[in-house]
């Protein structure tokens, strides 16, 4: 079987089984479909939002020890 058992294991019949897998694999090929598209959008909003980050980007706060060296140089 191409996919693990316990999926199945409440499914009496081998025919009924193998129904519920061939349903199952559509889902599945279904979803894929969902993600790709999902990754195009993604990528096409991908660069707005780097953009945004940019502006508001927070200065890292300098540590004391940092600060210290600093004052020493």
């Amino acid at each position: 079987m191409d996919m693990n058992f316990t999926e199945f294991w409440y499914l009496g019949k081998p025919a009924e089984r193998a129904e519920y897998r061939r349903r199952k694999r559509g889902q599945n090929l279904a979803s894929l479909e969902n993600k790709k598209a999902q990754a195009v959008v993604a990528e096409i909003h991908q660069h707005k939002r780097m953009k945004q980050q940019k502006k508001h980007r927070k200065r890292k706060k300098t540590s004391v020890r940092n600060r210290r060296y600093r004052l020493r140089r």
